[in-house]
């Protein structure tokens, strides 16, 4: 089989044959893996996964490849890199693939393989990866002049804002000959990071091709990381789970599928891939996450903010007991809503009925003089709205 080679601006060479190589970026060495492309046709999509952290590294040395049991079970291409700053420290086990001392703009690196192996084959990629292989996705995705379509889920969108010890190893490991620049906080790794021309934020990216991005709402990340993107990129609402910005072909689907940081179900993973497949585009993507996984929605807004609207409260007493409902509006979105009360007499709080999903409540309690009760909601991201209302005799 005839090897052809690609130089890119660095003077990388790259072959294209299946099998694993090695090419050197920048001062550092980029281990990378072609995987069923002796076979492709043109037109053919193909997959490049990118890890996230490694559960353990249990002495292992590198390379470490993700994804390639994936394509298999597709029947498509893949490309897998191993991340060279995890060569850097045996206790590594998360590097974003954002770059190090040796190679700070490694992401770009990786695009110009992407760009080559797309080229030279006449394919199309789909990026993927989850939590900082998702960082990675849309890192590299932006720098891709191939417009690669983008799969992620509950990826970090700025890498000081992750967990604070797994930062600083990164960049401790990453950058040895600043580490006296460092002083365990955030602010310190950020500046690091940035001076040292590393892109550790996804909140002024610039886009690729069709890009979708899944998010656990329970995951800590929808707060940190989730709602800046979706304010940075002005991702408007496409629905009560789903928000869209077209300039940018990004679509975001937030769902509940689990505690924390849990991944998506393997069928909702499967779903989106296949629709990347056959071309679909992000709307009929999002519209197909609505219509088929309507057990894991949630209700989430663009600003961070809730979805909620106005609602009533409605609340009569009778002999012994007040009854209390809420009235959800009519024609927002309702699903996953939670709801409390408070049964006051003047400004003393009578008796409290926490959250739970029931949207009705009776307090057995006998009380004279007047009395008003206080509706709660809130959604899944933890907003709320509240309304007092005075109570009405039933005679």
């Amino acid at each position: 089989m005839q090897a052809n080679l690609y130089a890119d601006e660095t003077g990388s060479q790259i072959t294209f044959a299946d099998g694993l190589q090695t090419i050197t970026v920048g001062d550092d060495l980029l281990p990378l893996k072609l995987v069923g492309f002796d076979r492709s046709t043109p037109g053919q999509r193909f997959l490049v996964v990118f890890s996230a952290a490694l559960t353990s590294r249990d002495g292992k040395k590198p390379p470490f490849f993700s994804g390639s049991t994936l394509s298999a079970q597709l029947g498509v291409p893949g490309l897998f890199f191993s991340d060279p700053t995890l060569a850097m420290d045996d206790r590594l086990r998360l590097a974003f693939y954002a770059g190090n001392e040796r190679v700070p703009d490694l992401p770009r690196h990786i695009a110009s393989v992407i760009d080559a192996v797309a080229d030279h084959y006449g394919l199309n990629p789909i990026l993927l990866g989850g939590s900082g292989g998702g960082f990675a996705s849309m890192n590299v995705g932006q720098h891709c002049v191939c417009k690669p379509s983008i799969f992620v889920w509950n990826p970090q969108t700025k890498i000081s804002l992750y967990n604070l010890k797994a930062v600083n190893r990164y960049v401790e490991a990453a950058f040895p000959t600043r580490r006296s620049e460092l002083d365990g906080t955030k602010e310190a790794a950020s500046r690091l990071l940035n001076s040292a021309g590393v892109n550790e934020s996804l909140w002024s990216w610039s886009g690729a091709g069709r890009t979708i991005y899944l998010q656990n709402q329970p995951d800590w990340h929808t707060k940190i990381h989730m709602e800046p993107m979706l304010q940075s990129v002005s991702a408007k609402p496409a629905g009560p789970y789903a928000f869209h910005n077209q300039d940018l072909d990004l679509g975001f689907f937030v769902g509940n599928w689990g505690e924390g940081h849990s991944q998506p179900p393997r069928a909702m993973i499967a779903e989106v891939i296949d629709a990347l497949l056959v071309g679909k585009s992000v709307p009929e993507i999002l519209e197909d996450l609505s219509a088929n996984f309507d057990r894991y929605k949630t209700t989430v807004s663009a600003e961070g903010k809730s979805h909620l609207t106005d609602f009533s409260v409605c609340a009569w007493r009778n002999a012994g007991s007040v009854t209390a409902v809420i009235v959800p509006p009519e024609n927002g979105p309702n699903h996953g809503l939670e709801f409390a009360f408070y049964l006051k007499q003047g400004s003393e709080v009578v008796e409290k009925r926490m959250y739970t999903k029931s949207n009705v409540i009776q307090f057995n309690l006998a009380v004279e003089g007047a009395t008003q009760v206080t509706g709660f909601v809130k959604d899944r991201l933890g907003n709320k709205l509240s309304k007092s209302v005075r109570t009405v005799h039933n005679s």
